[in-house]
């Protein structure tokens, strides 16, 4: 699920609680998604980070730091990246789950 599209429907439908509901069981399907994506990326990172630990023939040994840079480059940041997308999910979720819980308060006081 596209966040940016997500907040478009949000804007849409910001007063219906079913459709907050139904966006928020979506979303967290997408969490579920980028977790696993997550873990994924993270697990690349530190393969990369090992293996440029590792000096091959006449390579020198690197520092720990030096081998983390690479490896961020190397992988394109994607786990940097990943998790940062998943931390948005999140938010958007607790956004909904807010918004729901007003609406509700709303309902209950009229």
């Amino acid at each position: 699920m596209n966040i940016t599209q997500l907040m478009q429907d949000y804007e849409i439908h910001k007063d219906n609680p079913n459709e907050l509901s139904n966006m928020g069981v979506r979303l967290s399907a997408d969490i579920f998604y980028h977790s696993t994506k997550v873990a994924q990326s993270e697990l690349e990172e530190k393969l990369a980070i090992v293996k440029l630990l590792t000096p091959q023939g006449e390579e020198k040994k690197r520092s720990v730091a030096e081998s983390e840079v690479m490896a961020v480059a190397n992988t394109r940041n994607t786990y940097g990246t990943d998790k940062i997308n998943l931390e948005a999910a999140y938010e958007v979720l607790n956004m909904l789950k807010t918004r729901i819980k007003v609406l509700m308060n709303e309902r209950d006081n009229t």
